[in-house]
Parts: structure tokens; C-alpha cells; sequence
């Protein structure tokens, strides 16, 4: 995704995309990374939570 926001430009040539979508995309994955990080691991539950 750092890839994408630092070269985009191939991806606007011929209109196939515009600048306010690859924002808009750009927004909701780094949501959905967020979310991610956010979301305890299943090994996390079984070494910590079970007893």
C-alpha cells in the first residue's frame, strides 16, 4: 500500500482510475491494516486467555 500511494500515476494514465478513488481505496485498506493490528491473534486467546 506505501507502494501504491508513492507510485500511482500509471494507474490515472487513460482514465482508468482517478485520484479521488485511489484515496478512497487507499483510506478503506489502511482501515481494514488498522483493524488488523487491532484484533488479538488466536495464539494470543490460547497462550492468555484459556485456563
Amino acid at each position: 500500500m506505501r507502494a501504491l500511494e508513492a507510485d500511482h500515476e500509471f494507474l490515472m494514465k487513460g482514465n482508468v482510475f482517478s485520484q479521488s478513488w485511489l484515496e478512497g481505496y487507499l483510506d478503506v485498506k489502511w482501515a481494514e491494516v488498522q483493524a488488523m493490528r487491532m484484533t488479538t491473534h488466536p495464539l494470543e486467546f490460547q497462550m492468555y486467555y484459556s485456563l
